[in-house]
This record gives structure tokens, C-alpha cells and sequence, in this order.
């Protein structure tokens, strides 16, 4: 089992809560880098998101390593309700299919929005597990959150 993630920015909000998955579970993660980066600045951040959902702008990106587990946890953002681009590009093309995806997302009120339908269409053979979504500006105090559907998903002690 490993995490691989994407994050606009050091230290954004999908990063810290990967952190508390982490270490809970002790995994290393792994994290998806866009080849442009994307800006800091959260209007620009979302002007250029915005650009990339409505003209179907798939930016590349790349990995640390090969992820060559066959159970994945999977952490993003929810843009526009859906997986960031630069997210869907980087599964369709560059990961073979995990026999398992546990997601994670952190949104501002998407929730999980309609990631769960996209990686099904992105992985039909793949069986996509129970969510986790947190409101972004509550990442900081979601490690309860974390414990709990680690718990639910039995992956408490099983890594």
C-alpha cells in the first residue's frame, strides 16, 4: 500500500492532510508534480484551474517514483467539483490500474464531488473504496476525521 497525492503548493491543504494519513499509517507518499507548477497565489491559482476545466487543458505531470503497489491511497483536491486535470491525465496515462483506491480529497464545500464516478470511469476493473473528504480550511483539525475512516476502513494496524 502507498499514497500518492497532488497539491498545488507546499504545504497546501491536501498535503497536510495526506501528513496525518501518513502517519498514522506509517507509508511514505509520493506526490504528483505538475511539469508547469502551479501559481501560489489562490486567484490565480483558480483562474488557471478554471482555464484548464472549461477548454479540457490536460497538463503533465510526474512522480518521485513508480508506484507500483497494487492498493493505492489517492489524495487530491476537488476543483470545479471534479479531479484537477493535471490528475486525470497523470492516471489515465501514467498509472497502471490499482486493484484498490482509497481516496482523500480536501475541497471548500465540494466534498467529494464527482471524483468517486471519475476514477471509476478511469479504473473500471478497480474496486474504489469509501472517500475522505475535508473542508480545506478545516484540515488543521481533521486528524479525528482521519482516525475515523482509517478505522472504518480497517486500515488502522493493517499496513
Amino acid at each position: 500500500m502507498e499514497i500518492a497525492y497532488f497539491t498545488h503548493a507546499e504545504d497546501g491543504n491536501t498535503e497536510i492532510l495526506m501528513r496525518k494519513i501518513a502517519g498514522q499509517l506509517n507509508l511514505p507518499s509520493n506526490r504528483i508534480m505538475p511539469k508547469k507548477p502551479y501559481p501560489i497565489s489562490y486567484e490565480a491559482l483558480v483562474e488557471r484551474a478554471k482555464d484548464e476545466h472549461e477548454h479540457s487543458i490536460f497538463p503533465e505531470a510526474s512522480i518521485n517514483h513508480e508506484i507500483s503497489d497494487d492498493v493505492l491511497i489517492l489524495g487530491t483536491p476537488i476543483w470545479f467539483g471534479e479531479l484537477p486535470n493535471v490528475v486525470k491525465k497523470f492516471l489515465k496515462e501514467q498509472l497502471v490500474a490499482p486493484r484498490v483506491i482509497y481516496p482523500f480529497c480536501t475541497s471548500e464545500g465540494s466534498g467529494l464531488g464527482n471524483s468517486i464516478n471519475e476514477l471509476k470511469a478511469i479504473f473500471p476493473d478497480t474496486e474504489i473504496k469509501l472517500g475522505l473528504a475535508v473542508q480545506g480550511s478545516k484540515v488543521n483539525k481533521a486528524d479525528q476525521a482521519v482516525a475515523n475512516w482509517l478505522e472504518q476502513l480497517n486500515l488502522k494496524g493493517a499496513v
